[in-house]
């Protein structure tokens, strides 16, 4: 038996009928129809008797009351299980509009009363992994930023002054920059209540000297540590290192519980601004730290939905990309909406290294110039999005730098990869699937001059943040350069892990380490490390070691009743410091 579908129109139908279409016993079928008529979907007359009729009476269309199931999951938290059902179930392009629509209008800043109290929250929805929320095995960009926000370190850096200052030390002191000494705040809590003290910041450093971490190179200048008092310690360098707190101000060095395990990190304790309150399939939510010790942020709550990737889109809205195109302050009252808007440009780049330690196409360095010519040019831009990404020529946007563009670059490009040998060989180029779009397009324009490009996939592993991939011959990443831009560089250079590193040869790796540690180390501060950072980075460039891509310009439209909005050089908005103006 078939309805048709219309609205307000009594059908007679026995309750036997309705549980054959619903494939359960008649007493299931009660219940089902029980809980749609106090959802007001229908109307239900039940017959009298043994094989009588009854009377149904549609409210909601079908399809109306698919879109209203897939509202409920996410009300229920279980927003992927929504787009699912979504995708599997609403056809009817209007009715998908509306839910879009409305799951668009269920994030940003919300303002709700629990408890007779306002609560400011921010939702937003995440269609990346989030893969750990431990200091010392961070790997990307929304990581680290959550980090920072759990977590505190021993100093911080400011990047307007360009300066480090007091962080969970309010007062620090060197000898020689051989002997650092520093005195910790009194009565800065950790989120279950613990005062932080100098035993903790002993096992920090401990526990990345131990454990397997890809920031170990952090500590292995430090010879030995010192807790002189609750408040107090002192650490022995077997170097002099003028730069040392300018690792003691990353990330990876946040003060953690003595009392830490591996698995308390999927729920970590730390001090910062928001704690952990859920950390699940579903959600990620941190709670506003009512006892931070540099003032309790604006927000109340913060709430990272995740989301399933590759949803489809109704009229180019796309729920999962909302936090890097729209920040919105949702109230009742916002019929009319206006936004603000805040810019940053990218700081570090999408790239692709060449493996120069494995055989292959890549290691002839005409080859490598060949590949450089046919990517690095204004076309390749053009069919990404010419007003969101700009060429980039250095891992730090520097405006100085533009590099003039040959309208024959395919014919030059071609010219370089015959002279190299090359006859068509398979070259292997590897990158993350967020990377699957830049990995395609690239692959289409290496075929177009006859070079084989064949694109594969980096399994993440719990247990190795940098995978190791034998046969990758061009790895396809982004670089991110936070505010601290001489620690961000070390660490690209000094981090064995990093896929810059790993794909230098040895004797590349031996000078830029000497080069490096020879003015961290050495006593001449005529020059700035940064200077020789920039050498670094410019002899890669001329070896064709690398080839720098593109970068993003991020842009965020936002209320005009929300204040505080900065995007942060990681791309995420920096959650502590938004606040509601109305």
């Amino acid at each position: 038996m078939h309805f048709k579908e219309e609205l307000e129109v009594p059908i007679s139908v026995t309750l036997e009928t309705v549980s054959n279409l619903l494939g359960c016993s008649k007493r299931n079928a009660n219940f089902a129809l029980k809980r749609l008529v106090e959802k007001n979907w229908i109307s239900w007359q039940p017959g009298r008797g043994r094989g009588k009729t009854s009377v149904i009476k549609f409210h909601l269309f079908i399809q109306s009351m698919y879109v209203q199931v897939a509202k409920e999951k996410v009300k229920n938290g279980d927003i992927s299980g929504s787009l699912r059902f979504v995708e599997n179930k609403v056809k009817d392009l209007i009715e998908k509009e509306k839910y879009f629509q409305w799951l668009y209008h269920s994030f940003g800043v919300l303002s709700e009363e629990k408890n007779s109290k306002n609560v400011d929250m921010l939702r937003v929805p995440m269609v990346k992994e989030i893969g750990s929320l431990d200091p010392i095995l961070t790997t990307c960009g929304i990581e680290a930023h959550l980090v920072k926000h759990i977590f505190d370190t021993l100093v911080v850096f400011h990047p307007v002054q360009n300066q480090i200052e007091p962080g969970l030390a309010h007062f620090w002191e060197s000898k020689n920059n051989l002997e650092w000494t520093l005195y910790l705040r009194k009565g800065v809590l950790f989120h279950d209540g613990n005062e932080c003290n100098a035993k903790d910041v002993l096992y920090t450093f401990q526990r990345l000297k131990n454990e397997q971490s890809i920031y170990s190179w952090m500590v292995s200048d430090i010879a030995h540590i010192d807790v002189l008092n609750n408040w107090t310690i002192r650490f022995q360098l077997s170097k002099s290192n003028l730069y040392f707190l300018h690792y003691l101000a990353a990330h990876p060095l946040s003060i953690v519980q003595k009392t830490s395990t591996f698995q308390e990190f999927l729920h970590p304790v730390g001090t910062g601004s928001f704690k952990v309150v859920q950390n699940d399939t579903d959600k990620l939510i941190l709670q506003a730290n009512s006892n931070y010790y540099a003032g309790r942020p604006f927000l109340d709550k913060i709430e990272l939905w995740k989301t399933v990737e590759n949803t489809n889109s109704v009229n180019g809205v796309r729920p999962d990309v909302f936090q890097l195109e729209k920040l919105i302050l949702q109230k009742p009252e916002n019929k009319e909406m206006k936004f603000h808007r805040a810019d940053r440009l990218e700081n570090g780049c999408k790239l692709l290294t060449f493996n120069l330690n494995i055989e292959g196409p890549q290691q002839n360095i005409l080859f490598r110039k060949g590949m450089q010519i046919l990517l690095k040019n204004e076309e390749l831009i053009k069919q990404i999005d010419w007003e969101i990404y700009y060429p980039a020529y250095s891992l730090l946007p520097k405006e100085s730098i533009i590099e003039e563009f040959n309208l024959d670059y395919k014919s030059i490009a071609k010219q370089y990869i015959k002279e190299s040998g090359y006859s068509g060989e398979p070259i292997v180029l590897y990158c993350s699937i967020y990377h699957e779009n830049d990995a395609l397009l690239l692959q289409r324009v290496c075929k177009e001059i006859g070079i084989n490009m064949i694109v594969r996939f980096i399994q993440k592993k719990n247990d190795a943040p940098y995978p190791k991939i034998v046969d990758a011959q061009l790895i396809l990443f982004e670089c991110l350069i936070d505010h601290d831009t001489t620690f961000s560089l070390l660490d690209v250079y000094m981090t064995e892990e990093s896929y810059i590193r790993r794909h230098l040869s040895p004797d590349l790796v031996s000078d830029i380490e000497k080069k490096i540690t020879s003015q961290i180390y050495g006593s001449n501060r005529e020059r700035n490390l940064i200077e020789i950072l920039d050498e670094i980075e410019q002899s890669l460039l001329e070896d064709y070691a690398l080839i720098y891509l593109y970068r993003r310009k991020k842009t965020i439209q936002y209320s005009v009743g929300l204040a505080g909005i900065q995007i942060e050089p990681l791309g995420w908005v920096n959650f502590t410091k938004i606040w509601c103006l109305e």
